[in-house]
């Protein structure tokens, strides 16, 4: 062996300026291309923008475009529906509620205290004896200020568990449940692991009590502050419109909402004198619009072809609905249009289709399959299982709820194809939708 210098021709991806940019604006949204575009206008003086709208105004374009299709709902929309009113916190909430009460202001001081340490979700973040420790007051000081905190609103409010918050909005019925209060209290882990037997025999009454007791604490919320911390409604903006014409369907992108990117005419001339100071700074902010530019284009042609493909692939579903919908995988669209499986991903993540049946994730439209039984019925999506799998569980004897199997049985028979029990038990768990055994219900009564 030598050691030498030596020559050798490789080849290797290399990932450049221009591919990291065309891939980062592939799985931008519209909103947050817009954003981009923007920021980019504000550190490049060379970028001219035709239009730089708003993300009211996207939302209220794209809003408009969409009720215009119907002229029922052309009169549906208004700005009054996008104004950013300012939300106030479940902290907020009780700190309002606390100071309107009668309390000496040492008592306010503790609940003020305990109030910060309530959770978004309405519960005692922290132990009770840690709180009383650092506010140096005694057990039964702490107890008492934790009692005044769950008399205020929403109910259930301060608890430390989901078993004392579902106990204090029994407390605070207008009518109040002796039983139900009795269940929570004593037989919490039975009624929540659903051992109802074990209950009825206890408290000496029958299922259909129990169960009637379940539908009343069905009706609480485990969670009471959440509604308060609930974020500012999020606007989808569609990035493709699909329309029924005359001889077919068309497909139109939501290019309105995006800002045209344009070379500033006033720079030009300074580009063209290399001795000038600035054409260094000015050439890497040309090649940095060009790139930009590029990747606009990119980004459109990729989107409309994975559109144009979906729309091509699932023409039925347009017509028919969820039925129709064929399997469709990734892969078969980026071999169509001659790109990357990854491309595919990208361009579908957060972008959304809008339809004569709805708005849809463009990611809805690929979904695997089951083979038909018939060899003429071609497959069926598990988009469409799922919803038949609802439908019949929906429309079931609750007295008799459909096992799993009887689900097979009862989709072999309908559709000609053989889902296992266990692809209907995963489907079933994905819809949350719990086992028979934990629908069944029991005959109605009026309990006391």
């Amino acid at each position: 062996m030598n050691v030498g210098l030596m020559q050798k021709q490789t080849t290797q991806l290399v990932m450049t300026t221009e591919l990291r940019t065309a891939i980062s604006l592939l799985q931008h949204s519209v909103l947050e291309l817009s954003d981009y575009i923007y920021e980019q206008a504000i550190s490049n003086p060379l970028i001219d923008l035709e239009s730089t709208p708003s993300k009211d105004s996207i939302i209220e374009r794209s809003t408009l475009r969409t009720s215009s299709k119907s002229s029922s709902e052309s009169n549906d929309f208004s700005p009054i529906d996008h104004l950013n009113l300012e939300r106030k916190t479940l902290q907020d909430y009780l700190l309002y509620q606390a100071g309107l009460t009668p309390y000496p202001e040492s008592v306010k001081a503790g609940i003020r205290n305990f109030i910060y340490s309530i959770d978004e979700n309405g519960y005692l973040a922290a132990p009770l004896d840690e709180l009383c420790m650092e506010l140096k007051i005694s057990a039964e000081e702490g107890n008492h200020i934790l009692r005044l905190i769950q008399e205020l609103e929403p109910a259930g409010v301060g608890a430390r568990s989901i078993q004392e918050c579902i106990q204090l909005q029994l407390r605070k019925l207008p009518e109040r449940n002796p039983l139900a209060e009795r269940i929570i209290a004593e037989h919490f882990d039975e009624y929540s692991t659903r051992r109802w037997n074990d209950i009825a025999r206890k408290q000496k009454v029958t299922l259909q009590d129990i169960q009637y007791i379940h539908d009343l604490i069905q009706t609480l919320d485990p969670r009471p502050g959440a509604k308060y911390n609930s974020d500012i409604t999020n606007y989808i903006v569609p990035e493709v419109y699909v329309l029924k014409e005359p001889n077919g369907l068309s497909v139109i992108l939501n290019d309105d909402c995006i800002p045209k990117v344009n070379l500033n005419s006033g720079y030009l001339a300074l580009l063209q004198d290399k001795q000038s100071m600035d054409y260094a700074y000015l050439k890497e902010k040309y090649e940095e619009v060009k790139r930009i530019q590029q990747s606009l284009a990119q980004r459109h042609s990729t989107l409309y072809k994975v559109a144009k493909a979906i729309v091509e692939h699932q023409e039925d579903f347009f017509y028919e609905g969820l039925k129709a919908l064929k399997p469709m995988t990734l892969k078969q669209v980026a071999d169509e249009i001659e790109v990357h499986e990854s491309t595919i991903s990208r361009i579908t993540t957060n972008k959304y289709m809008d339809t004569p049946l709805g708005v849809f994730e463009l990611k809805y439209f690929f979904t695997a399959g089951l083979g038909a039984n018939d060899a003429t019925s071609g497959e069926v999506s598990s988009s469409y299982l799922k919803d038949l799998i609802r439908k019949l569980i929906d429309a079931e004897d609750k007295s008799k709820p459909y096992s799993d199997q009887d689900l097979v049985s009862i989709i072999e028979k309908q559709e000609k194809v053989s889902p296992s029990r266990r692809v209907i038990a995963k489907y079933r768990n994905e819809l949350n939708i719990p086992s028979s055994s934990k629908r069944k219900r029991f005959a109605e009564v009026h309990c006391y």
